[in-house]
């Protein structure tokens, strides 16, 4: 039997050719335009999150206003289970 033994190589060992100023500069570019294009829609995903809660929040506190009984009885459930994965996720990492 004969075993074959495949060479490897680091990608320290491997050295491609260097890049010009241009080129680096290019590179440098792309990936700030991907950064930014991120960061947008991050802050978009952010502040449609933001909103939704907010609106769940008044119609919470109009429904209590009101004095709707199914209310009282969501928003209980509702911080129940706030509570309960802030201790899951936040205080018990």
């Amino acid at each position: 039997m004969s075993s074959s033994k495949k060479k490897t190589t680091s990608s320290l060992s491997k050295k491609s050719a260097p890049l010009t100023l241009e080129e680096h500069e290019e590179i440098k570019q792309k990936k700030l335009q991907s950064l930014k294009k991120q960061a947008l829609h991050d802050r978009k995903l952010f502040d449609e999150l933001g909103n939704r809660v907010r609106k769940e929040q008044a119609a919470k506190g109009k429904a209590l206003i009101q004095g709707n009984p199914l209310a009282v009885d969501q928003a209980s459930r509702y911080e129940k289970e706030k509570a309960r994965l802030q201790d899951k996720y936040i205080f018990n990492p």
